[in-house]
């Protein structure tokens, strides 16, 4: 995920480690995109982050 913002970076480590791990493409750059399994997504959980979030930052904003 990191090749976009880093291309030279992390075509270099994929390059060093693509033989030990008998990894077939040839660039770090050929991979697709990874993609999400929705069924995984808790809805309450962000949901409770999402809150936990405004709350930190209801005290960050009363300390500053």
């Amino acid at each position: 995920m990191l090749a976009p913002i880093c291309p030279f970076i992390t075509e270099k480590i994929y390059q060093n480690i693509k033989d030990e791990f008998n990894l077939e493409e040839q660039s770090i750059h050929h991979f697709k995109w990874p993609s999400c399994n929705k069924d995984m997504i808790d809805e309450k959980l962000e949901e409770d982050m999402f809150i936990a979030k405004q709350v930190f930052d209801l005290i960050a904003s009363k300390i500053q």
